[in-house]
């Protein structure tokens, strides 16, 4: 049990070491997250050398590299001060910019990343690569590769190559590398231009992500043989499970793999080699791994999976899942599941998600034929690869606060969704409103609001109305929805209850050219909303143009200028030129809106909006033709907030879902939180989740008397989808409503728990 202690009489000595051990803290996230990213998009823009990224270019027949030294602010790209040889005059200059490359026919296009740690560190890379321009006839593509050049001068080639490395015309070709670096590492990305460069300017996204080293790793090939059964030996074990039972047999190891006994149909056993897996019909295939440590630590569970057979006929796809069993309480929680239903040698996936593991806990690698019990041609390649690391928690500000991040709880499966009759839920941000005992959660689902009553563990228990329409909304409203409830038990001797909710107007008739708007609304005794009107609306763009708002989570703040308490509502905007506003906040006085409300309408609310000479005002009308100020930098991309005010800290905390791109669904979608002491200056804690794939629509939600209010315990919500991560409008095909409980503590400066 953690204590503090109180009038401690440390020596000198041991007051250093404990403020050194408390600095550590302070700097360093959980060793199992990502620490700093280091992308070149972010960090090669006119600044030579920043955070370790170098222009370079190399000429291939002599192997010698050059400088790319001289910025071209016009085309963002690093360019060569000095030509080394006459023959890249005939030729467009080699170049690398933040996004792109471009090389010669002699000169590769390389942009270099120094690894910056004293110490070994774990680091993730991954990107993806595409020709940008590759419509000129004759246009033969680039060779992408990295290497690695260690301290002592070695050079090895990473991934790519002329033998996995090609990018032609319409190809999109992505990486994911998992491996510890080194004091004195460089790591190259090359861009080659193989027989001719036409056409070959090359988008090149890389992200270079930093994380504490392992403690120690599991690789199933390694423990790949007969002692993998033994008790005294690895902790990995292959077993086969029968479908329908759940029954589980052993493996017999014979001829180079694990096999296991065919079923009465005579249909392929259950077999496992070091690299590959095949299920038996209505058998799975399963690598099971135990841990046998004596301490609480967090893992990070990693692979790819591809299909090893050539021949496609037959073939009906497999399903892939990463379980994690508790033996000792009996429970059972799916870390990653995925379909593999695509061609044969052309499909690869990866997969990546942290968990915390307690003595005892199992980690399975399960495949299994699927639901047509056809195992034709079911070859799966799986080398998996766990490793763990000691749990260290961050320290919030001034080395007093830390904050503790749980492990993933799934709360609402999607199974569970469409039994409840919610199949797009919760589409946005979530209400929660406590009446006594009750609890009550409002949210949209799809073009309409639910509402349900239940636990913060059972939300959907019981699901009251999964189809709540506003009442009179304007007739071009064609989706309406709300989450985020205020709630007075008593207000001039009645309940008052105001939803702030999104709406979305199609003004072509497409879905995806969508313009937003947020508004208020009251709540009726019967349980019903009265629209009372429109609060925020973007600056106007046209009817082809996508017009962003957020999901209207809110705060109420006295501002200390002027003494007065307001509401203040967070949310996207999109400016009259198209462009997106990150995240902005508009206002509007807390009596004025409560009093405006009692009479069925809405008071101005006014945009914030930084002036010529730098200082902020909210000034702006929040209707009509009225710009707006972002309240956060322009990266990471924030796509939905929610926003909290924290009692044990006496600050606001928001927890945010961000991507690095704009408008753009590939790729991992995180959860961050920030923090701030007035509301409109904002700070970036710490990552609080990497569970990789799409985590989106998030809530703070309280355990107290208020769920807009947190406390010293509290809970972020967030629909985690895989299918999401490729294109956001699908993942409800998929998505879980998920939560990760998160803890503050405050100790003395200088001392630490013990």
């Amino acid at each position: 049990m953690s204590q503090l202690v109180k009038r401690p009489r440390f020596t000198v000595l041991a007051v250093f070491f404990m403020l050194m051990l408390v600095l550590v803290v302070g700097r360093w996230a959980r060793a199992s997250e990502v620490l700093i990213h280091h992308i070149p998009s972010k960090q090669m823009t006119g600044n030579l050398a920043t955070d370790g990224w170098v222009g370079l270019a190399r000429i291939v027949r002599s192997n010698v590299y050059f400088n790319l030294d001289a910025w071209n602010p016009r085309n963002r790209r690093w360019e060569p001060s000095i030509l080394p040889m006459k023959a890249l005059k005939k030729e467009r200059l080699v170049w690398a910019g933040a996004e792109t490359q471009l090389p010669d026919v002699v000169s590769d296009s390389v942009r270099r990343w120094d690894f910056p740690s004293s110490v070994p560190m774990e680091i993730r890379i991954s990107g993806v690569a595409r020709l940008i321009d590759a419509q000129h006839p004759g246009a033969d593509g680039v060779c992408v590769t990295i290497q690695r050049e260690s301290l002592s001068g070695d050079m090895t080639v990473l991934w790519g190559g002329e033998s996995g490395g090609v990018v032609g015309a319409g190809d999109l070709l992505s990486h994911d590398l998992l491996l510890t670096a080194f004091p004195g590492d460089k790591f190259l990305f090359l861009v080659s231009a193989r027989r001719n460069h036409r056409s070959d300017t090359t988008e090149w996204k890389l992200d270079l992500a930093l994380s504490a080293a392992p403690i120690t790793q599991h690789l199933a090939s390694d423990a790949f043989g007969e002692v993998a059964t033994s008790p005294h030996g690895s902790a990995w074990e292959f077993v086969g499970r029968q479908v329908d039972t759940g029954e589980n047999f052993s493996l017999v190891f014979n001829a180079g793999g694990w096999w296991g006994m065919p079923d009465e149909f005579g249909e392929p056993w259950v077999r496992i080699y070091s690299d590959r897996q095949h299920p038996g019909r209505n058998w799975d295939s399963v690598r099971r791994w135990t841990y046998s440590g004596r301490r609480k630590v967090e893992a990070r569970i990693s692979g790819g999976v591809s299909l090893f057979t050539e021949d496609a006929r037959g073939y009906d796809g497999v399903v892939m899942a990463v379980r994690k069993t508790n033996v000792v309480l009996g429970t059972d929680e799916v870390l990653w599941k995925r379909d593999l239903n695509g061609r044969p040698g052309s499909t690869f996936l990866l997969h990546s998600t942290v968990t915390s593991l307690s003595p005892g806990d199992q980690i399975s690698f399960v495949v299994n034929a699927g639901e047509a019990r056809n195992t034709r041609f079911d070859s799966l390649g799986w080398n998996p690869l766990i490793r763990l690391y000691r749990p260290i928690h961050v320290a919030l500000s001034n080395t007093e606060e830390s904050l503790r991040v749980g492990r993933r709880e799934t709360v609402v499966t999607k199974a569970e969704r469409d039994r409840k009759g919610v199949p797009a839920w919760p589409d946005g941000l979530i209400g929660v409103l406590r009446s006594g005992s009750e609890t009550s959660f409002f949210s949209a689902n799809s073009a309409r609001m639910a509402h349900s009553g239940g636990t913060l563990k059972d939300p959907l228990r019981t699901v009251h109305d999964p189809e709540i329409e506003i009442l009179g909304l304007p007739s071009d409203v064609e989706y309406a929805a709300g989450g985020p409830i205020f709630y007075l038990p008593d207000r001039n001797g009645a309940e008052l209850t105001l939803l702030f909710y999104y709406a979305e107007i199609y003004p072509i008739g497409d879905i995806r050219l969508y313009h937003a708007k947020l508004g208020l609304a009251v709540r009726r005794p019967d349980g019903s909303f009265d629209n009372l009107g429109y609060i925020f609306e973007p600056e106007f763009v046209g009817p082809d143009q996508v017009a962003l708002a957020g999901f209207g989570s809110f705060l109420v703040h006295t501002d200390p200028l002027d003494g007065v308490k307001y509401f203040y509502i967070y949310t996207k905007d999109t400016l009259g030129n198209g462009f997106a506003v990150n995240l902005t906040v508009a206002r509007a006085p807390y009596e004025e809106v409560l009093s405006a409300a009692e009479l069925g309408g809405t008071v101005e609310w006014f945009k914030y909006r930084v002036d010529s000479g730098g200082k902020g005002r909210f000034d702006q009308p929040g209707l009509g033709n009225f710009p707006s100020s972002s309240i956060l930098p322009p990266r990471p991309v924030v796509r939905v907030a929610s926003v909290s005010y924290n009692v044990f800290l006496d600050k606001y905390l928001m927890a945010a879902t961000v991507h690095d791109e704009d408008f753009v669904f590939n790729g991992n979608i995180n959860v961050f939180l920030y923090s701030s002491s007035d509301g409109v200056n904002w700070t970036k804690l710490q990552q609080i989740e990497d569970d990789g794939f799409e985590s989106f629509y998030c809530t703070l939600i309280g355990t107290g008397e208020d769920p807009n209010v947190t406390g010293r315990d509290f809970y972020v919500y967030y629909t985690r989808s895989v299918i999401g991560g490729v294109d956001g409008f699908l993942r409800w095909q998929d998505a879980d409503l998920v939560r990760r409980r998160l803890t503050v503590r405050r100790f003395p400066v200088g001392f630490t728990e013990k």
